[in-house]
């Protein structure tokens, strides 16, 4: 399996180490013979081979994730309800933070289940469940630092009353400030100066927003009280936001701003949502697709005397939750990398800039460079979840190899869902495109043999149904990436992995 492979190996294959047998159309790598691809032009056949997770990263996963992924009923709700369970998680282990191109960021990020109706990504749900323990009790906690509030509001206007029959200034130190409502989980459909205000109530902590409607986001964003799409992308990157109230003229700046988002939608959902590639917040976020299982489903239980329902699973586990986000709070963390896996990291990601930079489009490079943000992110998540089940008190921890192996091989698989599904954006229109096969000048230069001329070259690509101005292109890219040389008439393929 590719997570045994030495970490020396994971980019040396064509199409960033993958040598899954059950790639299908997608790409398929014959660890044993050279690489083929396969074309399925049929949007059905690309979305039920969409790749899955390795299934080896299932048994190493830590225990509360391994307890949560049981109420997935198919291997594509499985890969679903992981990532929900991740994003959701990234938003409830506080002070946890790693160094990124010299910028301090923590675990948040954004997810999206994308598929047809009926394809179970509903699962998505059951994880928004994980933080209802840390919520309820912030509920609690609001509502007795209000009373105590509201009690010291009638000692100060008893102050007053006092100060004015006696004629002096009353002591403006008993005087009590408001208390910050805090919360956890927010709705989609909130308002831009509601969202403004969450986020700065919940200071070093952050915000989650869960939603299978991803719909329900898109109308938030599109009204007078929204628009906050511009902000979205700045908290991805604890970029400064805020606003000015017309009400108080109180002005509200977050310098760092915290937000986890965990998504559902159908494909014209996603579209509605974010139309181009040229809009940053499509390279922002983590995407998985494809269809779910083909026929009935059976809705029995697996065995008579087995009895699993998905929210008392997940509310059981917001215990842990709540558990691992006061030790957390109590011991702040900074996660680090090794020489040895940031070295994988700059030459995995390396190799997948090279390669979308082939394909036409703008807006690829940015899915590849803010996925090698994720990869961090998830880390994150691991290495800390790691640290509170081993009660580590120290500070600096640095994730270990395997859930740095772990990592890599869900973000290849995530970038590999993004940069299908970016095939459907229409750009202006709103209506989305046919999901076509991504990697189109790859599929070309692996059809090609190990020495060509250019008319050969251009009957591989008419074979294709390519135009020539295409194919010329095609090849400059080509020979710009060191994928091929050119010598006295004659082109020859360079497999470099730099």
């Amino acid at each position: 399996m590719m997570g045994q492979l030495p970490y020396s190996e994971y980019c040396s294959a064509m199409d960033w180490g993958y040598n899954h047998a059950d790639l299908g159309p997608w790409v398929h790598m014959d660890p044993n013979g050279p690489s083929t691809v396969r074309k399925e032009s049929d949007e059905d056949d690309l979305m039920s081979h969409a790749p899955l997770f390795p299934e080896w990263i299932y048994d190493k996963l830590p225990p509360l994730i391994r307890r949560g992924i049981i109420a997935a009923r198919s291997g594509r709700q499985r890969d679903m309800l992981l990532m929900s369970i991740l994003t959701n998680l990234s938003g409830c282990i506080p002070l946890v933070r790693t160094l990124y191109a010299h910028r301090l960021y923590s675990p948040h990020f954004f997810f999206a289940a994308v598929a047809p109706a009926g394809s179970g990504k509903g699962v998505v749900a059951l994880s928004a469940l994980l933080g209802s323990k840390i919520h309820r009790e912030m509920e609690e906690n609001n509502r007795r630092e209000r009373k105590e509030y509201e009690q010291k509001m009638l000692e100060w206007e008893a102050e007053q009353k006092r100060a004015f029959r006696e004629k002096r200034k009353p002591d403006i130190s008993l005087k009590p400030e408001e208390p910050r409502w805090h919360v956890l989980n927010v709705p989609p459909n909130t308002s831009k100066s509601q969202l403004m205000t969450d986020l700065y109530n919940s200071g070093e902590i952050g915000i989650i927003c869960n939603t299978t409607e991803i719909d329900s986001f898109t109308a938030a964003l599109g009204t007078d009280y929204g628009k906050h799409a511009s902000e979205l992308r700045m908290i991805y990157h604890h970029e400064a936001v805020g606003q000015n109230y017309k009400i108080d003229g109180h002005p509200i700046l977050i310098q760092r701003p915290r937000m986890a988002i965990c998504m559902a939608g159908t494909l014209q959902q996603l579209v509605n949502f974010v139309s181009s590639k040229e809009d940053g917040m499509y390279s922002r976020l983590a995407l998985l697709t494809g269809k779910g299982e083909s026929g009935w489903i059976s809705a029995a239980p697996d065995s008579d005397d087995e009895w699993i329902d998905g929210d008392e699973l997940f509310e059981n586990l917001a215990d842990d939750v709540l558990q691992a986000y006061h030790f957390l709070l109590n011991s702040p963390t900074s996660v680090h990398f090794t020489r040895e896996q940031w070295k994988i990291h700059n030459k995995l990601f390396g190799h997948m800039m090279r390669n979308v930079s082939l394909e036409d489009g703008e807006g690829n490079e940015a899915i590849v460079g803010r996925h090698g943000l994720l990869t961090m992110r998830i880390a994150m998540v691991l290495t800390a979840l790691r640290k509170w089940e081993a009660g580590w008190n120290m500070k600096d921890v640095t994730c270990s190899d395997e859930d740095f192996s772990i990592t890599i091989e869900l973000v290849k698989v995530l970038l590999e869902h993004s940069l299908s599904l970016s095939t459907i954006l229409p750009g202006t229109e709103r209506k989305r495109s046919q999901m076509t096969c991504f990697h189109r000048v790859l599929e070309c230069y692996k059809k090609l043999p190990e020495s060509f001329t250019y008319m050969e070259y251009l009957t591989v690509t008419a074979a294709m149904d390519i135009s020539r101005s295409t194919a010329k292109r095609w090849l400059k890219k080509m020979l710009k990436q060191n994928l091929v040389a050119y010598d006295n008439g004659i082109y020859r393929k360079v497999h470099s992995t730099e």
